[in-house]
């Protein structure tokens, strides 16, 4: 899961070439919302507000030493707290939107990355918000059927894909 490196580049965002050739393969691009892989100012804003914290950081990393889940929660807590605001949701459609141009509908979804990452755009903070992007995708002139493909369908194509041509192996 990334987004685009043509709108933020970010070492972890696929180039365009890296988006037409999974395309090619028929991949998806599971567009991620996390803010430093969708704006590359959140990302340095992000960047300087770490530094600024990180002697906080540590005295939450001594105290949780022994539970590291905790420990995360907190710092999320407190770079939430003390961060910058996460780019608008508007950024995440238009990574979808270059991702479509250039490779078309059917090459990409969603990756959130709920698991682990920080610096949602506002209302995407868990699942709650996904029709928020239906709404932004409506707005922007998809079709239903297109969006259902974004959704999910596109992944679950890859899947099942995946999954009849793993019993052809020996």
């Amino acid at each position: 899961h990334s987004c685009a490196r043509a709108l933020c580049d970010a070492p972890r965002n696929l180039s365009d070439p890296m988006i037409k050739a999974l395309a090619a393969k028929g991949g998806v691009v599971q567009v991620n919302f996390y803010g430093a892989y969708l704006s590359a100012e959140y990302a340095r804003q992000e960047d300087e507000t770490r530094r600024r914290l990180a002697p906080a950081r540590q005295r939450l990393k001594e105290q949780y030493q022994d539970n590291r889940s905790e420990y995360i929660r907190k710092v999320m807590e407190l770079m939430e707290a003390e961060g910058p605001k996460p780019p608008g949701l508007d950024v995440l459609i238009d990574h979808i939107d270059h991702i479509v141009r250039l490779a078309g509908v059917d090459h990409v979804g969603l990756g959130s990355d709920f698991d682990g990452a920080s610096g949602y755009p506002a209302g995407l903070e868990d699942v709650t918000g996904f029709p928020l992007i239906t709404y932004h995708l409506l707005k922007r002139g998809y079709r239903e059927s297109d969006i259902v493909k974004i959704l999910g369908g596109n992944l679950l194509r890859v899947f099942e894909t995946n999954e009849r041509l793993s019993r052809r192996q020996p």
